[in-house]
């Protein structure tokens, strides 16, 4: 996400980048909005040509949207 947003798309974030809405955790058979939010974040911090403050505020961002 940071690599679109700063022009610097690495080829080591594509996975992140792609995938990043498709993570939704669910609980009882309802989306669980916190769950889903820690495991994007889990997931935008395998792309190490990021910082943790941008990682963080995408998450903050977009964490619990649901498509």
């Amino acid at each position: 996400m940071y690599g679109l947003v700063q022009g610097n798309n690495s080829q080591e974030c594509q996975d992140a980048i792609h995938s990043y809405f498709d993570v939704v955790s669910y609980r009882h058979g309802h989306p669980d909005l916190n769950q889903t939010a820690k495991d994007r974040l889990s997931l935008t911090r395998q792309c190490k040509s990021t910082s943790d403050e941008f990682t963080s505020m995408i998450d903050r961002t977009f964490g619990s949207v649901i498509k």
